[in-house]
C-alpha cells in the first residue's frame, strides 16, 4: 500500500469452497505434501481482470495492485502492508465477517485475484468500471494504522510482522 485512508478492494471471484485450497502453500505445509493438483484457470475471467486493472491504471484510479498467489489473501495483504516505503509499513483493516469459507478465502491460491488500493472518492468509478468489464469487485477494507487486522481472525502489529518476515528463519 502507498497511503493511509484508502479503500482496499479485491478483484476476482470469491473462493466458494474449500477445494480452492488445493495446491496452496497452506495445504502443503499442513499436510506435509507437495504437488497437489491446483485449480484450472478460467482464461476469460483472467483476461477480464487484466483488462479492468489496465483501464483503471490508465485512468489513474489505482494507487496499488498486488496479485493474490502463494499463501493466499492473508499473505498478499501482509506483503501490501510491508511493501510500503515507510517502515514499518502501512497498516490495513479488512473484514472477512461475511466469508462463506474463511480458510479458503484467507489462504486459497486460486482462481486469480488481485488486491487494489485507491482513493476513497474512486470507489464508485471502480465499481462502475468493474461492472462494465464483468469483473467481481468487493471493497474489503481500508488502509492505515500500524497493524494488519483481518476481522474477525487476527490483529498483528506491523513491527511484529516485519520482524518475523525479516528473520533468518523465514
Amino acid at each position: 500500500f502507498r497511503k493511509d485512508y484508502q479503500i482496499i478492494g479485491l478483484i476476482g471471484d470469491p473462493l466458494e469452497s474449500p477445494s480452492h485450497l488445493q495446491g496452496s502453500e497452506a495445504v502443503a505445509y499442513l499436510e506435509n505434501v507437495e504437488g497437489i493438483p491446483s485449480y484450472m484457470p478460467d482464461y476469460q475471467k483472467e483476461q477480464a481482470n487484466a483488462s479492468f486493472i489496465r483501464e483503471a491504471l490508465n485512468q489513474g484510479l489505482l494507487s496499488s495492485v498486488h496479485d493474490v498467489s502463494d499463501g493466499g489473501l492473508a499473505m498478499a495483504l501482509m506483503e501490501c502492508c510491508l511493501g510500503a516505503s515507510a517502515k514499518p509499513g502501512i497498516g490495513a483493516r479488512v473484514s472477512m465477517k461475511n466469508a462463506k469459507h474463511s480458510v479458503s478465502e484467507l489462504f486459497g491460491e486460486g482462481p486469480p485475484r488481485y488486491i487494489i488500493s485507491a482513493e476513497l472518492e474512486s470507489a464508485g468509478r471502480l465499481r462502475d468500471l468493474a461492472a462494465s468489464h464483468r469483473v467481481t469487485f468487493a471493497e474489503i477494507g481500508r488502509t492505515g494504522g500500524d497493524a494488519l487486522a483481518i476481522e474477525p481472525f487476527f490483529n498483528i502489529s506491523l513491527r511484529a510482522l516485519r520482524e518475523q518476515w525479516e528473520s533468518p528463519w523465514h
